[in-house]
């Protein structure tokens, strides 16, 4: 497991499924608060590993746009300040090339959406700019050796009710991370099975 928090606490939800052990271990190379151009990396794969990587959630907004309220526990966006394309291009090279020289088989888990946080900040066009960019992600990474998961598909909320930002909303605690992994570390199970 590739990533920051979200990587992190899906990797502990996988050790609480009762096929940890047995059908499957996990190593988690995750660190809370990182951005791509920090994540740590393994040096090599066996035949038999497979990467989960959610490589670019801290990478969506300048940090400077955040803030987290300690009273309410809510993440929230003060500003809606999307990069240009130019930058996802040498994100997505970056990450191409790290995939590469791992080899093996590859599972990159879309952008996670946050920041839908409260009736205060709401910025036109940030959650589009979310799905654009997984859009992007799922059609340059999609091949043989590399399958892109739509995060959505791991909610425990049915697909067509995931699609809903209130419902996808109303799974998070601090509208960046989730109540509860185990439901999202069994679906995920199941689609690598």
């Amino acid at each position: 497991m590739i990533g920051a928090s979200h990587g992190e606490r899906l990797y502990e939800a996988l050790k609480t499924l009762p096929s940890y052990g047995t059908e499957f271990t996990a190593v988690s190379w995750c660190t809370k608060g990182k951005t791509f151009e920090n994540l740590n990396w393994p040096h090599s794969l066996t035949k038999n590993d497979v990467v989960i990587c959610i490589p670019f959630g801290n990478d969506l907004t300048p940090r400077r746009n955040t803030f987290y309220c300690k009273r309410t526990r809510i993440c929230h966006l003060l500003k809606f300040e999307p990069y240009p394309t130019i930058y996802w291009e040498g994100l997505y090279k970056q990450l191409e090339s790290k995939l590469h020289a791992l080899g093996g088989t590859s599972v990159i888990i879309d952008n996670i959406y946050r920041h839908i946080c409260c009736t205060n900040h709401k910025h036109p066009g940030w959650l589009g700019y979310q799905q654009a960019l997984n859009k992007q992600i799922r059609s340059r990474f999609s091949s043989e050796t590399c399958r892109v998961v739509d995060h959505r598909q791991l909610l425990p909320l049915g697909f067509k009710k995931a699609r809903s930002i209130l419902e996808h909303r109303g799974l998070q605690y601090d509208s960046v991370h989730f109540r509860d992994y185990k439901p999202l570390a069994k679906r995920l199970l199941d689609l690598l099975r």
